[in-house]
């Protein structure tokens, strides 16, 4: 004989699909990878392109502030100073209305630090 708790599973695995499926339809999602970044230092002494919010080395590396290879000898040396400053990402995106008019944002970041 069937289980009752594969009926109840079922007919809660049915109902959590429409709930979602009727959240999902009113979702708006904004793609921040494909954004503009900026990355700057703390007393904004620097400020620099980023492709993505992804590593400050490496976007300082790109954007010429940090040369050489880290890997070599004791080249991080002289880089040190990088992890003892308070570096920001930024980037500008715009929203519709009927997402500013809703209730609630949720802001969902993943950023690898």
């Amino acid at each position: 004989s069937e289980s009752p708790w594969l009926h109840n599973d079922m007919a809660k695995l049915v109902l959590w699909g429409a709930l979602l499926w009727s959240v999902g339809g009113a979702l708006h999602v904004v793609d921040l990878h494909s954004s503009r970044w900026t990355l700057t230092n703390g007393n904004g002494s620097i400020s620099v392109e980023a492709a993505n919010a992804t590593n400050t080395h490496l976007n300082l590396m790109q954007a010429g502030i940090l040369k050489g290879d880290p890997y070599y000898r004791d080249n991080e040396l002289p880089w040190k100073w990088v992890a003892l400053e308070t570096w920001t990402y930024s980037a500008s995106f715009e929203s519709t209305a009927e997402v500013l008019a809703q209730t609630r944002q949720t802001l969902r970041c993943q950023v690898d630090t």
